[in-house]
Parts: structure tokens; sequence; C-alpha cells
């Protein structure tokens, strides 16, 4: 876990270091344009292979061979499909449909190789896939940023070479059969011997993208989808990281037959750490949201700065929980899951339907970001639901959580007549997460997650 943790953390550093570099490379329509991109890019990558990549984790030795075959036929067969979905919603030219379809292509195998190493718990070779590809996106979309489309050109080009590199690795150990990828009749039993993650899993991939892409549809060609679309890239870095590492490792080490309260204090212990030590740095964001926005950013990007605020606030809530469908996985419940996700996808398109049509385009964008602190809340009631982890848990860890919330806000409002931005923010992240680091190891999860370093 050390070493999939360096990885990681690297790739996000780097992330975030960029940032101020392709903010000022690009205009903001560029980032527009690849938001609308990024849309159906993400939509299609989520039902790839109907999410058998998955099942590599769990399936039988003898039948890895079959799943890898099957994952590769199913991606060709939803191509046609992919291709008239793009056009029809973004009136996509050639290129750009060439591009996505061989993105998505590339972006399968990738994933492929990747659950292969979660298999053997060669967490950290996985973790290098996932920090290569974010490197390699920047250095060629800083390269190409001569070009129009150099963002999504960038995005192929990464894929491509991070591919290309897994072939050279996995060369002396293929798993594919390359007959059996045109054999139907061995991807249809497949597909049967697998239905918990071809039916439910993949349904439920599908609309997940939806809830979180269909924004970028509904705000079409406006600049705040590709304010909202970068703001949302930088505040997810650290979700990414977070989810990254707990996913996998979650998902292989712990059984079905452990899920009850005796593993609340794992499951809701990780949420206290990851709050705490999260919430200092969200303090910052907000209080000095458009100092920053123009220092990281430039100042064309200040206009939006409480887009900025608000995406903090929403993405640091969806941090607390977004690791945790792996539970539902365990559980094998995913049919609950897809309910739950299909039941916000209405809620979220009737809600941006209604503004729409009421307000201006910024509003859709903001209700968005109120919608997903939403379904982040109901999102924990219902795993510690199904989990059985126990309400009064739930409750008991929230007032603490609450009142750690009060404390770092009434903390902040002291120091804050130092008038230096910069002296404030460093004696505070210093003091506030000296603290989280203190507290969190007292905490019993704390155990479990060293056991696992």
């Amino acid at each position: 876990m050390i070493g999939s943790g360096f990885w990681l953390i690297a790739s996000q550093l780097i992330v975030l270091l960029s940032t101020p570099v392709l903010a000022r490379l690009y205009s903001i329509e560029s980032f527009t344009s690849y938001a609308s991109y990024l849309a159906v890019y993400v939509i299609a990558t989520s039902i790839s292979g109907f999410r058998l990549m998955d099942c590599l984790v769990k399936c039988e030795e003898q039948d890895t061979k079959k799943v890898m075959s099957s994952v590769y036929s199913i991606t060709l067969l939803l191509i046609p499909f992919l291709m008239i979905f793009y056009y029809l919603t973004f009136n996509a030219g050639w290129l750009s449909l060439g591009l996505l379809i061989l993105s998505v292509f590339f972006y399968v195998n990738t994933r492929v190789n990747y659950f292969i190493d979660v298999r053997s718990k060669k967490f950290a070779r996985a973790s290098m896939w996932l920090a290569l590809f974010n490197v390699f996106t920047i250095i060629f979309q800083i390269l190409l940023s001569v070009k129009y489309n150099g963002l999504i050109l960038g995005l192929f080009l990464s894929l491509l070479t991070v591919s290309l590199i897994q072939l050279i690795v996995f060369r002396k150990s293929a798993l594919i059969e390359f007959d059996s990828i045109f054999d139907i009749k061995n991807t249809i039993n497949t597909i049967k011997n697998y239905k918990s993650y071809t039916l439910y899993l993949t349904l439920y991939s599908l609309v997940s993208s939806l809830r979180s892409k269909t924004i970028y549809i509904f705000l079409g060609g406006s600049p705040y989808a590709g304010a909202l679309s970068q703001f949302e890239k930088v505040a997810n870095a650290p979700n990414t990281l977070v989810s990254s590492v707990l996913r996998p490792v979650i998902f292989s080490s712990i059984d079905k037959k452990e899920i009850n309260r005796s593993v609340e204090y794992i499951l809701g212990g990780l949420l206290s750490v990851l709050f705490m030590l999260g919430l200092p740095f969200l303090m910052i964001l907000l209080k000095y949201s458009e100092y920053i926005v123009g220092i990281v950013f430039g100042e064309k990007w200040i206009e939006y700065d409480s887009l900025f605020a608000v995406c903090m606030v929403s993405t640091f809530v969806m941090l607390l929980i977004n690791w945790m469908d792996r539970v539902f996985d365990i559980l094998g419940k995913q049919k609950i899951v897809f309910i739950f996700e299909l039941i916000f996808l209405s809620i979220y398109i009737a809600g941006f339907v209604i503004v729409s049509m009421l307000e201006e385009s910024r509003n859709v964008a903001y209700l968005y970001l109120l919608l997903n602190i939403f379904f982040a809340f109901s999102w924990l009631l219902l795993v510690y639901h199904q989990a059985q982890l126990g309400y009064k848990n739930l409750i008991r860890r929230m007032s603490y959580l609450v009142s750690y919330l009060i404390i770092m806000y009434l903390y902040l409002s002291v120091i804050d007549g130092l008038n230096s931005i910069i002296l404030i923010s460093v004696i505070y992240l210093f003091t506030t997460v000296v603290l989280a680091i203190y507290i969190s190891s007292k905490m019993r999860c704390w155990l479990w997650i060293k056991s696992r370093l």
C-alpha cells in the first residue's frame, strides 16, 4: 500500500501543479469543448466491457482468459452505439469521433491490466498505471497546446502510451485469447455467469456517470461548463487518490461475512480520518477562494470564484463517501445501488430541466453541486443501513465531526486578526493537520490501516 500511495500522491501532485500551466495555455472555451468530450468519454467507459474488468479480481483462475476476451468483445460491439450517441448529442466531427472510440478501447485495455495487478495484490504497480496516465496526459496536453483539440489529443495519446507500456510489461504473461474475442457464445456465457457485474454493476455505472456528467449536456457551450470541469478536476485530485487506494484494498481485504457493526470502526473511522485531515484545507479554500482562483487559474477565471467555493464543498463531501461503493460489491447488493442511483439521476435531470427553463445556465451548475451534497449524505445513510453498521454509530460519529467543524471554524476566526493570508494559512494548516494526525493515530481504524501498509 505504501508503493501504491507513492504513485498516486505523485501523480495527483503533478495534476495540481500543472493546473496553473494548462489554465493559462488554453482558453475557457477550449475547456468547455473538452468538458463535453469528457462527458461522453466517461459515460462510454462506465459501460465498456459491461464492467467485467472488475470481476477479474474475484473470478476463478480458469475463467480469467474468457472474461478478458469478453471485455474486448463487448467493447467492440458497443462502438457503433457510442458513435451515434456522441454525434447526436454534440454534433461531433469525425476527428473527435475517431479519437473517442480509440480512447475508449485503450482505456479498457489499461483497466484490464490494472485489475489483473489488483488480483495479484500488486497494488503498487496497479497504482503506477493510474499515475502514468495522469502524467502523460498532462505532458501531451502541454506539448499540444498550440492545437485547438490539444486537450482531447493529449488524453488519447496518454492512453495509447500507457497501453504500449503495458503491452511490453505483460508480453510474457499475456492472457488474452484473441480468437475468443469474436466468440459470441463465449461472451454470452460469460455475461450470464457474472450477471451480478454485467447487469446491476453496469447499470449502476451508467446511471452514476450520467448523474455526474449530464450537467455538461445541459450547460452545452456555456463557459460555466469549462469552469466547472476545471474546478472539479482540481477538487477531485484528492478524491481520486483516496478512492484509488482504498477501493481495491477494501474490496480484497473485507469479506462479506465481516460486513456488520464489527467493522464500523474501519469504515466510519476512515470517514472520520478523511474529514479531519481535509477540513482545514477546505476552510482555507473557502475563506480565500477569490485569491486562490486568481493565483492558480489566472485572472480570467476570477469571475467564477463563487462556483469554485461551492465546488470545493461539494467535492469534499463526496471525498468522504465515494470509496464506499465497494461495500455493495462485497455484499452483492448492486441492484440496490442501481435503484438508488436511478432515483437520484431522475432528481438531477428534473432539477436541471426546471432551473434551465427559469434561470441562467450558471444556476444549473450551482444546483448540480448542491445536489451532490444531498446525494453524499443520502449515500452514507444507505451504506450504514445496508451494511448494518448501526444508525446510532453514525449519529455519534457525525456529532463528533460537527463538533470538530465548529471548533476548527472558531479557531480560524480567532487567528484571522493576523491580517496576512499566508501567515494565517500556514499557522492554521500546520496546527490543525498535526492535531488531526494525532487524533487519527488514537483511533481503532488506524490499526487496520497500518496492517495494510
